[in-house]
C-alpha cells in the first residue's frame, strides 16, 4: 500500500482512504479521509445495511471530496481510493446482478465512469487492515465515531437511483449542519456540484 501510495503521490494524485463500519446494536457509519480532510456520515436504517454498503458509501464520499478538492487544484486529474474491503473492489469491477445491494455497486461504478469520461484517472486499491496505514486507521475511527448519531440523523438507503439522489442530499445536509460532533471533529461540506453529474445516471 505504501508503495502504491508513494507512486500516486509522485503523479500528483488525490489520495483517499475509505472505510465503512457496522456494529450491531450500536450503528453504522462511512468515512473518507485524505491528508487534509476527513468526511463521515451516519447511516440508517440499521436493519437493512451491510458492511458492503457502508464501504460503498465511503467510496462515494471519496469521489465527492475529489470533485470538491479539484476546484482548487485543476491540474490534478488523478484519484486513488484505498479501501480495506477487497470484496467491494471486486464488486465494482464486476457488478453483481443477484444481490440486494447491486444498485449501490452500479451507482458507484457509474459515478467512477462518469468522472473518467471527464479525463479523470481513477484507481481503486486494496488496503489490508493489518498493515495499519495511518490514513486507513483515521477513516476507520471516523466511521465508528459518526455512527453514534445514526438513530437521529444520517444517510437512509433507498434501492433505486431516483430516490437515492434526493435522500442522500437531504440527509447529508441534515447530518452536516446539525451534528455538533461532526462540525467539531470533521470538515463537513454540503453536497453541491456533484448532483449535476449524478442526474446523468437517471
Amino acid at each position: 500500500v505504501e508503495k502504491q501510495s508513494m507512486q500516486e503521490t509522485r503523479e500528483n494524485t488525490f489520495i483517499f482512504f475509505t472505510d465503512g463500519s457496522v456494529i450491531p446494536e450500536k450503528g453504522e457509519g462511512a468515512a473518507a479521509t485524505s491528508m487534509g480532510e476527513t468526511i463521515a456520515v451516519p447511516i440508517y436504517p440499521s436493519t437493512l445495511i451491510s458492511s458492503v454498503e457502508t464501504e460503498l458509501i465511503g467510496i462515494i464520499l471519496a469521489v465527492y471530496l475529489y470533485i470538491k478538492s479539484k476546484r482548487d487544484k485543476p491540474y490534478m486529474s488523478r484519484l486513488a481510493i484505498f479501501s480495506n474491503n477487497q470484496t467491494v473492489i471486486r464488486k465494482i469491477h464486476n457488478p453483481p446482478f443477484d444481490e440486494s445491494n447491486q444498485y449501490l455497486v452500479l451507482f458507484v461504478k457509474n459515478l467512477i465512469e462518469l468522472n473518467q469520461l471527464e479525463s479523470t484517472a481513477i484507481n481503486l486499491y486494496w488496503s489490508p487492515s493489518h498493515e495499519k496505514i495511518d490514513l486507513q486507521e483515521k477513516a476507520d475511527k471516523a466511521a465508528k465515531e459518526i455512527m453514534k448519531h445514526s438513530l437521529n440523523n444520517g444517510l437512509e438507503l433507498y434501492h433505486n437511483l431516483n430516490s437515492i439522489h434526493s435522500k442522500i442530499k437531504e440527509h447529508f445536509n441534515i447530518a452536516w449542519l446539525q451534528l455538533p460532533m461532526s462540525r467539531q471533529h470533521y470538515l463537513m461540506t454540503p453536497v453541491k456540484d456533484i448532483w449535476n453529474s449524478l442526474k446523468k445516471l437517471e
